[in-house]
């Protein structure tokens, strides 16, 4: 947590370092600010005073666009204040060129469920731990194509893949029926969930110690080594075609049943046989 001390009022006041410690209101605000700054709604600069106001639960009490002392003041401490804010973001070098990025170094969902006309609808857990194999390909298109196309038809669709009315399983064949619903959602909370799903993406991409129990670990970067670096890149490409394969081999059933398999069960099946198959090229070499 940051924290703040006016002296002149004799305050202490702390405010979150990273998403991580952000509540889900505070998450939603960071969202929606970040959504407007990508469509170049607001300056990066506009972005933070927004932000450190919204966290401090400030209100504006002298005209900044006046050319006064007072208003001077105020606007140097805001802005220095700010400053601080930059701990939310991290700085990427592409083609030459310097750009600021969300910091992803959160996998707790911050909106563990949304309220739709038709009732409650529970999101993945942390990490994307309880989704299926088949529901997170299909996310991933979504999330990819909002990339690509910057259209909220698609950041819907992922809402809809990744959340679930109460007492129901994840089944695609819904999700036309209830994209309608997800529509109607505030953009900040579509935007929150995709930032979501891109956290837990890097953090999967870039795990090489993943526990399975029993003192065992597993490396899951040896299935992202072309996109660990960019998690806005298609990962699922791959995949997707792994699904078609594993539902050849029927190790766990047919296409549907694959696809109805838990993410991480396959995840760690996959890199099991890339294992063994790289043991294989070595003993091959050797011999």
């Amino acid at each position: 947590m940051h924290k703040l001390e006016i002296i002149q009022k004799g305050l202490s006041v702390t405010f979150p370092e990273c998403i991580a410690e952000c509540t889900q209101e505070q998450y939603l605000m960071f969202a929606g600010l970040n959504l407007s700054f990508l469509n170049h709604e607001i300056s990066f600069k506009e972005l933070k005073v927004q932000l450190l106001y919204k966290l401090l639960d400030l209100k504006r009490s002298v005209d900044l666009s006046k050319n006064s002392e007072a208003a001077a003041k105020v606007a140097e401490n805001v802005f220095r204040m700010s400053e601080l804010l930059e701990s939310f973001f991290e700085v990427k070098l592409t083609n030459g060129k310097k750009s600021r990025a969300v910091r992803l170094d959160y996998i707790d969902n911050h909106i563990p469920s949304i309220l739709l006309p038709s009732g409650i609808w529970y999101g993945p857990k942390a990490a994307l731990s309880n989704i299926s194999f088949g529901q997170y390909l299909a996310a991933n298109d979504a999330f990819h194509d909002f990339y690509t196309y910057k259209e909220v038809q698609f950041l819907d669709l992922l809402v809809t893949h990744l959340y679930v009315p109460e007492g129901q399983e994840y089944n695609p064949k819904t999700i036309d029926a209830r994209l309608k619903e997800v529509a109607s959602l505030d953009i900040a909370v579509k935007y929150g969930v995709c930032l979501f799903f891109q956290a837990c993406q890097h953090w999967i991409a870039n795990q090489n110690a993943l526990d399975i129990g029993g003192g065992h670990t597993v490396d899951l970067m040896v299935l992202f080594k072309k996109t660990v670096s960019d998690t806005t890149q298609n990962t699922g490409i791959g995949l997707k075609s792994t699904l078609y394969d594993l539902a050849e081999t029927q190790v766990f059933g047919d296409l549907n049943e694959t696809a109805a398999h838990n993410l991480f069960e396959i995840l760690v099946f996959l890199v099991i046989k890339h294992q063994e198959a790289e043991k294989l090229k070595r003993n091959a070499k050797n011999k």
